[in-house]
């Protein structure tokens, strides 16, 4: 039973991790193509 619940803790602590990276990468993504706008806007 404990190592069940172990698990089951792992496995919360593992998606929480995945969540929290991928808003992470999507945050510098985002970062990176805001900072390339101006760009775009002076090729027009």
């Amino acid at each position: 039973m404990e190592t069940a619940q172990l698990a089951e803790g792992n496995i919360e602590e593992l998606s929480t991790w995945k969540r929290e990276r991928s808003i992470e990468e999507l945050r510098s993504f985002v970062t990176e193509r805001l900072t390339s706008l101006p760009d775009d806007d002076d090729v027009e």
